[in-house]
């Protein structure tokens, strides 16, 4: 029997797939956790506890599809839009905006069961929506409370190639309303809406069809004046219309505009013209095609798979399909992307799911076709390409539900958001200059409470990134649906200073004179809630059916939610014996050294069954307030048990902080 002891002096693997605690040779392995709920891996090592999220309002519906889209004209003015069955709402400064009591709102054609295929880009004040079997859009901001949305109206193009048969168009005029006349069959009643161009001589005029009269006539407003009224067979037809089908995915790149995805062109890109994004010109008017014309390209593959989505970094556009990435970029690294040199070219045969990807610093992040993995895209200069590289590969089964959305909150952990299919919320906490990935799980409080939609913009102060969720969860016998953001991270001023200690989720807060009722809770009527008061947490309270709880005591600032519990439970310690590691043989640990950091209250042991309380107030603390928090190292009886596999665990389940740096067991090891 040897006694023995090992230390964990971070947890920056997160939490770990169990198919690896036989790799007692990796080194990453001592870095994990075998699991972490409700509290996530910082960037310098530690796990502090997430904070919880504050209560704003019930979606519109609560039922059907809702989803959260970021707008972010800067770091002072950024908003939520809340997306669902045919309408947008809006959110600023933590609340939803109004105008004259209800809920300012716009109407938009997007169904509920098409609003997860909605991507947009944003240039300033206006975001630019794509859809499959949606027309382009885009939606301005003049105000606060004055927002439109509008089809966009493509100006010159984008066009499909020019005519070849002997199929002549003839205007009837060079400008204004016309007729534009066919000598065979050309037209149909879905043109409405469709652009055609005509070339006479050398020189190009442009219409926008206004209404059908037959199969070789329609009729049309001229843009760009004609040179002529006589026929022609070099002509084209605009590319986006209802039988060709629209462009699903938008991404800026080198100040313009690019869409792909189409129903019949699913793998071309059309990009506007430099610096004018709603004009798509093939060439200028006398034929001749520059530096600044419209772009179109295909990628040329042997399976004709769509683009899903669309991102761009300072290299190169990238297209995801599901066989695999392409890098669109000049052909020549030094040049700005052109008509006459782009370029595409593939890049891996990994294959892309339609979720949304994220640009995180220089490297993409995307989930695979198999909707599982996250895979990181970086441009790698010695091998001239993007090389992908699996996130999940330590912790495979943490999206087993299948992967909805991702949202990055830069500010202050660098955390990518992750909802799930079924509802899970995931974290991964990542970056990259620190080898840091480390993935951590988030039941949310509430009874079955799952996650819908997170989208993610600066605070209102800009010193941090604020997350906003979609919540769903059984309140009074119903389903509801609350948007709700994530409070700001933990950061006490002093050691008593619990001011933004919120560590419940749907939170709602009391401040003023001291009361003893607190009214508004309406949300959770008949919900066990946590009670944090400027003096310290009560006991949990039952929210009655008029919305109200009732305390002991006045207070004066009282903070209200649904409880939630964190958890870390480390890998376990594989402490050394006479000959070498114990894995697999019987050891036991007698006692466990916590560094804690910024603490109050907590439990430890081998399992949720078998806890003990950590104490935190020392004999010469004032009764009647929450003693002061902790930083140091906690030195814990273990009453651990002999066996081939020793679990420790610390938990807080009160509305408290709880901050972990390291772990230090001692034990002895048989063998």
């Amino acid at each position: 029997m040897a006694r023995t002891s090992f230390i964990q002096t971070n947890f920056t693997a997160g939490e770990v797939a169990e198919t690896l605690f036989g790799r007692i040779d990796f080194d990453r392995l001592a870095n994990g956790c075998k699991r972490l709920r409700n509290a996530i891996v910082m960037p310098q090592g530690g796990v502090t506890r997430r904070p919880g999220t504050y209560y704003v309002n019930p979606t519109k519906n609560p039922t059907g599809n809702v989803r959260l889209i970021p707008f972010e004209f800067s770091t002072e003015q950024a908003y939520i839009i809340e997306v669902g069955d045919l309408y947008m709402r809006f959110y600023r400064n933590n609340g939803q905006i109004t105008s004259g009591g209800p809920a300012y709102e716009i109407v938009t054609p997007y169904a509920a069961a098409d609003i997860w295929e909605l991507s947009y880009a944003q240039s300033a004040d206006t975001m630019y929506f794509a859809a499959k079997g949606y027309a382009p859009r885009k939606l301005t901001r003049t105000g606060h409370t004055a927002w439109t949305l509008t089809t966009m109206s493509p100006q010159d193009g984008p066009f499909l190639d020019i005519n070849t048969t002997t199929t002549t168009l003839t205007p009837s005029a060079t400008t204004g309303a016309i007729t534009v006349t066919a000598s065979a069959a050309t037209f149909a009643a879905t043109d409405v809406g469709r652009q055609i161009r005509i070339k006479h001589t050398s020189t190009w005029g442009w219409c926008t069809i206004t209404a059908f009269t037959s199969t070789t006539q329609v009729n049309a407003t001229v843009t760009g004046a004609f040179a002529a009224t006589t026929a022609s067979t070099s002509w084209a037809l605009g590319a986006w219309c209802s039988v060709n089908g629209y462009p699903r995915t938008v991404v800026f790149y080198e100040d313009r505009l690019f869409w792909a995805g189409s129903t019949l062109y699913p793998q071309t890109l059309w990009g506007s013209k430099s610096g004018d994004y709603e004009r798509y010109s093939p060439s200028e008017t006398d034929g001749t095609v520059n530096d600044s014309t419209g772009i179109v390209v295909t990628l040329l593959s042997k399976k004709v798979n769509a683009i899903f989505w669309l991102s761009a970094d300072a290299s190169a556009i990238v297209a995801g399909t599901s066989s695999g990435e392409w890098a669109i970029a000049a052909s020549n690294n030094n040049e700005a992307i052109t008509a006459n040199n782009v370029r595409p070219r593939p890049q891996t045969n990994r294959g892309s799911a339609q979720t949304l990807p994220l640009q995180v610093d220089e490297s993409i992040l995307y989930v695979h076709r198999g909707g599982r993995k996250v895979l990181e895209l970086s441009y790698e200069f010695n091998q001239d390409r993007y090389v992908p590289s699996d996130l999940t590969i330590l912790s495979e089964f943490i999206s087993k539900g299948g992967i909805r959305e991702m949202s990055f909150q830069q500010e202050p952990h660098r955390v990518i958001w992750v909802v799930l299919l079924d509802g899970t919320l995931i974290g991964l906490t990542y970056n990259k200059e620190q080898k840091v990935v480390a993935w951590h799980k988030h039941p949310i409080g509430g009874t079955n409470a799952t996650v819908e939609s997170v989208a993610t913009i600066p605070a209102p102060d800009g010193t941090y990134d604020e997350t906003w969720f979609i919540i769903s969860r059984d309140v009074d016998g119903s389903r509801v649906r609350y948007v709700e953001y994530m409070k700001k991270y933990f950061s006490p001023s002093t050691m008593t200073d619990l001011t933004d200690a919120y560590f419940m989720d749907s939170t709602l807060q009391y401040t003023g004179v001291a009361a003893s009722t607190i009214t508004g809770l309406t949300h959770l009527i008949g919900e066990e809630v946590a009670v944090l008061t400027e003096a310290g947490a009560v006991a949990n309270r039952t929210v009655s059916a008029a919305g109200e709880i009732t305390l002991t005591i006045p207070r004066t600032d009282v903070k209200i939610g649904l409880p939630f519990t964190s958890l870390l439970q480390p890998v376990s310690p594989n402490l050394q014996g006479d000959s070498g590691p114990s894995f697999g043989q019987i050891k036991r640990i007698h006692k466990a050294e916590v560094y804690f950091f910024e603490t109050l209250g907590a439990q430890y042991g081998r399992d949720e069954n078998q806890l003990e309380e950590i104490l935190f107030r020392a004999p010469e603390d004032p009764t009647g307030v929450h003693p002061p928090m902790f930083s140091g190292i906690k030195s814990l009886d273990f009453n651990g048990e002999y066996d081939r596999i020793c679990d420790f665990i610390v938990v807080q389940d009160t509305p408290y902080p709880m901050t972990v740096l390291t772990t230090v067991y001692n034990g002895v090891s048989h063998g």
